[in-house]
């Protein structure tokens, strides 16, 4: 007889708790297109493996990468809505070794995915704000 309560996909809750790790999400943060990154972008334009995470696992993840001194965590808000925004360190201000001590990922594949142009959910809602408090400079949203 066929266990149902098994996992019968990879798509499954179950089997993306096991995969989804801190170090992963970290990871990911990093590499996320733009100088910032958020929960919300993170679940609509991470990897499909991390698009579920939960805004706890986020914001644990993101404090980890501050302690580290990879960036900063910032609660921005709107009239509408307030968020987590994590501002990654810019390439030129990391040392060589910051980035590889931590094993998160290249420091040529940070630098290129920092200079990209941030996610459009980002753009839309937090563009003002962020270059107002001076956290991206204007032209990193040419459309």
């Amino acid at each position: 007889m066929l266990n149902r309560s098994a996992p019968r996909s990879r798509g499954s809750t179950f089997y993306r708790s096991n995969l989804v790790t801190s170090r992963g999400i970290m990871s990911a943060i990093l590499l996320m297109s733009g100088p910032v990154c958020s929960h919300q972008a993170m679940n609509s334009n991470g990897p499909k493996m991390l698009r579920h995470i939960t805004s706890g696992q986020f914001m644990n993840a993101a404090t980890k990468l501050q302690d580290a001194n990879l960036g900063t965590l910032f609660s921005l808000q709107t009239r509408q809505t307030s968020q987590y925004i994590f501002i990654k360190k810019p390439p030129a201000e990391m040392s060589e070794g910051l980035i590889q001590n931590q094993d998160l990922c290249r420091i040529e594949e940070y630098t290129y995915r920092y200079n990209m142009r941030p996610p459009a959910s980002i753009i839309r809602k937090w563009k003002p704000k962020l270059v107002e408090l001076g956290f991206v400079p204007e032209d990193h949203f040419k459309e």
